[in-house]
């Protein structure tokens, strides 16, 4: 299917982004760990609604399985040498999981195209990363990618026959949240990128209590 070259072009995006630099992945991090705390909860939210048994199911059996996961995130930057910080949420780390609130009122089956988006790029992403960050960062920091490139490519598969087995106005709804997600988690790494710059940047300090000159 064309979409997965897509989902490749992304990856190969986002792996050119700097994760051997502290600032970039101590923000990517926060961020993660900001985003995945409700992935539980769309889950939740999904399996209220859906009217098809099967669906329930699987939702609810996705939510043991991401149980605590934003944790992992977490232990990562406490495990950073120095001990990192959680970052306030970025704009687009909301965009990323709001909407997905409202899609599952609407279409609860719409959430598997951002399931889908996460899981796929997961596995694109994460083994040829894994090594990346133990180099630059060491192995004790690294879990929340260690388990989501070993865990996620079951996901996929589970997820892609799910989807095959909806009606065309549900697949439809699937795909366009599906690319929506893909859109956002590329601008999702820029402003990562830019936030971390951002922190990295001299600051020049201006002194309010200089004298003026006579």
């Amino acid at each position: 299917m064309s979409y997965k070259w897509d989902v490749k072009s992304l990856a190969n995006k986002i792996l050119e982004a700097p994760w051997e630099n502290r600032e970039f992945y101590e923000e990517y991090l926060s961020q993660v760990y900001h985003y995945v705390s409700f992935s539980t909860r769309m889950l939740a939210a999904a399996a209220a609604v859906t009217e098809s048994r099967g669906f329930y199911k699987r939702l609810v059996a996705h939510i043991r399985e991401e149980e605590g996961h934003e944790r992992l995130a977490l232990n990562d930057l406490k495990k950073m040498e120095p001990a990192g910080e959680v970052r306030p949420e970025l704009g687009i780390t909301r965009a990323l999981w709001e909407p997905q609130f409202y899609k599952v009122q609407r279409r609860p089956e719409a959430l598997l195209g951002y399931v889908l988006a996460l899981e796929m790029l997961a596995i694109e992403v994460f083994p040829p990363l894994l090594p990346r960050l133990q180099a630059a960062h060491g192995d004790a920091c690294v879990s929340f990618v260690r388990v989501h490139a070993e865990e996620d490519p079951h996901h996929v598969t589970e997820a892609l026959e799910q989807i095959e087995a909806l009606g065309e106005i549900e697949k439809q709804q699937v795909w366009k949240n599906f690319e929506q997600t893909c859109v956002i988690m590329q601008h999702f790494v820029d402003d990562i990128n830019a936030a971390a710059a951002a922190r990295s940047a001299p600051r020049r300090v201006v002194n309010l209590h200089k004298k003026r000159a006579a």
